[in-house]
């Protein structure tokens, strides 16, 4: 196998003793100035790193030296960051090994210390599959992630403000650098070219068959011309109109590869060579006839694009019964050749009704977006139309109009219509964006828009006329910009506008807190109200204006009505304004009223409380609105605990946790029916908890369950009603509770009846239960009482079970063995109480036994030593038969003191040679009132007598 070696020295700067961690600053008990500008300073080394590189880049090299980092970034250009206190390291090595498709990563401390990941590769080219510029650190400063992904090992976490310095070797040769300080994001440095170049992988465009594909990519437009000039302006601006004859951009065939390392540039590149064949498909014309060559190549952020030229009428388009392939070979400086693991295929395509859009309206509406008058060719439409962007007076950075725009496309190929162009596809095609102002008038006295604007490269300045100073005057001017998509040779794809407004810097929004004291629940209204200091402090000083201003530059939006008085606020209870007539000297005052109803909602979640007042500007353009948030909590009442003493110990199980609810007790005149009383299983029939004022209701915790599986093995997703009062499976009733007298009916559906019948009452952790809550109240106005444990479990017993019996089989009987299906069953409640043709008969007519019956299909043995439980009887021989005589009942048909074949019986007959002793088990279906019940009875086969 070949094998591959990666090591990364892990070195910490201002580190302390603990082990196992990178340690923070020293103590400088007698310098605390000291320490802080040496955290300033790492902050702000940090702070310059992340300026320029970002969380990670790609560099020419780097040096750490005596407390010194150099960069040189990739123009060359060498930047010196200061790393203070650069003694007490300490010392960490990461190694990674690869073996064929696994890679194990070990990190060390110098203690001794070992964290191991093993992480396994689906691709099996073990020679260029690993990529040592992709093990990086991630971005929380402490997970060594490759390619994105966790690998399973951790950094130590450093303390806060401590700073530590990560280098990556390979086979000795330093290939990167990860800089971190406290839990911030760190920056990694990959060093271009250290690393040689081993491999790559293909970013397809599309799957075509299971085959990834790039696009040879044409495109079909109505080329725009200039009608009517913006010079000089008019009140309606220019026009631009659309030619009638079609223009192509010729295809173009562009494939995107991953290299690795990624930290691989152009320059290790010598050539790049393509080879061609026909791919899984039946063709007339062979890939090679296309003639692919490659037109250029060039590298950025270890993603290699190479341009190929090839005669696209011999590319077939993707719903062809064929396709193309390309694979390219490359060359490298140090000598290697590295061919692409599979062929590509290419697939031709074309866009037409290419048209501008905006950005942000292309999100929130995928069809709705065209920059106005892209389809009229007219600057009107956009002079018509209120502002999209606006520009502070006094910006010096511009909008930038280029991250607003871009193209949709309907894609011949796939008929998709307002798709959005890639980059990768306009830099492809050779286009590009064009901004420009487009001038126009407004007013009766003819103020040109273009007076108050500039734009360079693609942003959009303020401006008035040709002064230098602020341009206060530009304020309430709406340039408007003319955008166009352009191809290489000049040619209008698409033309469209942009209006924006000069405003003033916008005195923003202002979010106000008031967070109350929580409270415990009551029957009274509780009402918080703001005092004169909180207002003048907290709301009319934090604006820089007194009562009377601020009056003027706001007014408190009204959110309803509640019992004829207005309420402000937006959330839980109302909010009262309390106007103070004094016009100059006195303050405005707020009340926030919360009602028992209000309190008893929140206690129903987290009991939280809030709502929001807001002050609107009465001048949107200059004022963002102001809010108000009023927030409590209210806690529940003192909870109560059920004593154990309560619970009626014979009810309950050892430890009082959950009860077992039963059928009706056969008496000789009642039937089964399925109601228990929850009260009867407390002392005195009703739970301690000092209030009468209580009920059952099935609790919330039951919808989260993912244990309700039925006989049949059908999962059940459990529900409520809204009043909780009645369970469902599936959508179908299971139980119900009756609040005014706490009893609780087992429904006589399906779905009930298969979870009934899932266990026996004998196993009872293995049976349906349902959780159960006792909601209460107490005091006058009826608070919620909180009762600790007040949620049990009430489990379901099955009324019957079945069991194998006395009756056994004669082996080589005349007309065969014949046993009473009473004979081989016995029959139990869930009291353990038998019953049978001779006790307890009037138990099949209670529980309303209506079949008994054998799955004969399903009939297992142990002859000739096989397993009973798996090995059929039809698969050991088929000389040995068992036949049944099975009734059936209907309910008023039962008898109420049946015989012992009265539900039929089940003869075993051997048509061949004498057998010995041995067993038959024999699934049995029992049919009641509450479902059926299945079980396995086992069923002795005596040998042949004389034998």
């Amino acid at each position: 196998m070949n094998k591959k070696f990666l090591s990364a020295i892990l070195f910490g700067a201002l580190l302390a003793s603990t082990t196992g961690t990178f340690t923070s600053c020293k103590d400088y008990d007698d310098d605390i100035n000291g320490l802080s500008e040496r955290v300033d300073a790492i902050e702000k080394t940090l702070g310059e790193l992340n300026t320029k590189f970002g969380s990670l880049a790609y560099v020419k090299s780097v040096s750490f030296a005596d407390g010194k980092l150099v960069v040189t970034d990739q123009n060359g250009d060498a930047t010196t960051y200061n790393i203070p206190d650069t003694d007490t390291n300490t010392t960490y090595t990461l190694n990674v090994t690869q073996d064929g498709n696994k890679a194990t990563i070990t990190l060390t401390d110098d203690k001794g210390n070992v964290q191991t990941k093993e992480i396994e590769f689906t691709d099996t080219d073990t020679d260029t599959k690993f990529d040592p510029s992709a093990l990086v650190v991630g971005k929380d400063g402490v997970t060594i992630e490759y390619n994105g992904e966790a690998t399973g090992v951790k950094l130590p976490t450093l303390v806060s403000n401590a700073l530590s310095v990560t280098e990556f070797t390979k086979d000795g040769v330093t290939y990167g650098w990860a800089v971190r300080c406290g839990d911030s994001e760190p920056v990694n440095l990959m060093i271009t070219d250290i690393l040689p170049l081993t491999g790559f992988s293909f970013e397809p465009d599309a799957i075509l068959g299971g085959v990834p594909s790039m696009k040879a990519l044409s495109v079909e437009y109505n080329a725009w011309g200039e009608k009517t000039s913006c010079e000089p302006a008019t009140a309606t601006g220019e026009v631009w109109r659309q030619s009638t004859d079609k223009s192509y951009i010729s295809p173009v065939i562009v494939g995107k590869y991953y290299l690795n390392p990624s930290s691989a540039t152009k320059d290790q590149i010598v050539s790049i060579e393509v080879l061609s064949r026909d791919i899984e498909y039946i063709s007339k014309t062979r890939a090679a006839d296309c003639a692919p060559s490659v037109d250029s190549y060039s590298v950025k952020d270890g993603m290699l694009t190479v341009n190929f030229k090839a005669n696209a009428e011999l590319i077939k388009a993707v719903e062809a019964s064929e396709i193309t392939g390309f694979k390219i070979r490359v060359k490298t400086k140090a000598g290697n050749t590295i061919t692409d693991q599979d062929y590509r295929g290419v697939y031709a395509t074309k866009y037409t009704t290419l048209v501008l859009a905006d950005k942000k309206k292309k999100a929130a509406n995928p069809t709705n977006h065209d920059l106005y008058g892209a389809n009229s060719g007219t600057a009107k439409v956009a002079i018509d139309k209120i502002p999209d962007y606006e520009l502070s007076y006094k910006s010096t950075t511009g909008l930038d109009m280029k991250p607003l725009v871009v193209t949709c496309y309907k894609d011949e190929a796939t008929k998709a219509t307002h798709q959005t162009m890639s980059d990768k596809d306009i830099e492809s095609l050779g286009l590009h964006y064009e901004f420009h102002l487009c001038n126009y008038i407004q007013g009766d006295n003819g103020t040109a828009q273009n007076d108050y604007a500039k734009i360079v490269d693609g942003v959009l300045y303020p401006k008035l006329y040709n002064e230098t100073g602020t341009p206060y005057a530009a304020v309430g001017r709406m340039p408007l910009v003319r955008v166009q998509l352009m191809t290489k040779d000049n040619q209008v794809v698409s033309t469209g506008w942009i209006k924006v407004e000069i405003v003033k810097d916008k005195i923003p929004a202002e979010e106000v807190e008031f967070d109350y004291p929580a409270f415990t629940n009551q029957c009274a209204n509780k009402e918080f109200k703001l005092t004169v200091e909180q207002m003048n402090v907290k709301v009319y000083n934090k604006l820089g204006l007194d009562r009377t201003q601020f009056n003027k530059e706001y007014t408190i939006k009204q959110i309803s009505t509640v019992e004829g008085e207005a309420n402000y606020g937006k959330g839980d209870g109302t909010v009262a304004l309390v106007s103070d007539a004094d016009p100059t000297t006195m303050t405005d005052l707020l009340t926030w009223t919360v009602t028992q109803a209000d309190m008893a909602a929140a206690l129903a979640k987290d009991g939280t409380l809030t709502t929001v007042v807001t002050y609107a500007a009465n001048d949107p353009k200059s004022r963002g609105d102001v809010t108000i948030t009023f927030t409590s909590k209210v806690n529940a009442i003192d909870a109560v605990t059920i004593p154990d003493n309560n619970k009626i110990k014979e009810y309950w199980d050892a430890n009082k946790e959950y009860v077992r609810l039963n059928v009706a007790v056969p008496d000789g005149n009642n039937t089964c029916t399925f109601v228990v009383d929850l009260d009867n299983v407390f002392m005195g029939n009703k739970p301690a908890i000092g209030s009468d004022k209580y009920k059952y209701v099935f609790a919330a915790k039951n919808i989260t369950r993912t244990d309700a599986v039925g006989l049949s093995g059908t999962k059940y997703v459990l529900t409520l009603s809204d009043n909780a009062e009645t369970l469902y499976a599936n959508g179908e009733e299971v139980a119900t509770i009756k609040e005014t007298t706490g009893e609780i009916s087992y429904a006589n559906t399906d779905e009930a009846k298969d979870l009934l019948n899932v266990a026996s009452h004998s196993s009872v952790p293995n049976a349906f239960y349902a959780w159960i809550n006792i909601k209460a109240v107490t005091g006058e106005c009826e608070l919620e009482l909180p009762i600790t444990n007040g949620e049990f479990r009430a489990f379901f017993l099955r009324p019957i079970n079945v069991a194998a019996g006395a009756g056994k089989f004669q082996d080589a009987v005349d007309n065969g063995s014949t046993v009473n299906m009473l004979d081989l069953l016995k029959l139990t409640d869930w009291r353990d109480y038998e019953f049978s043709p001779k006790t307890n008969k009037i138990y099949f007519k209670f529980y309303e036994v209506t079949a008994i019956s054998v799955d004969l299909d399903e009939i297992t043995t142990d002859l000739n030593g096989g397993d009973i439980n798996t090995q059929k009887l039809s698969s050991v021989t088929s000389e040995l038969k068992v036949t049944q005589d099975a009734k059936t009942f209907k309910v008023t048909e039962i008898p109420t003191s049946p015989a012992a074949n009265a539900y039929g019986t089940v003869t075993y007959k051997n048509n061949g040679t004498a057998v010995g002793a041995f067993n038959l088990r024999l699934p049995v279906t029992v049919t009641y009132k509450w479902g059926t019940v299945k079980a396995y009875v086992t069923i002795p086969v005596e040998k042949t007598q004389g034998n």
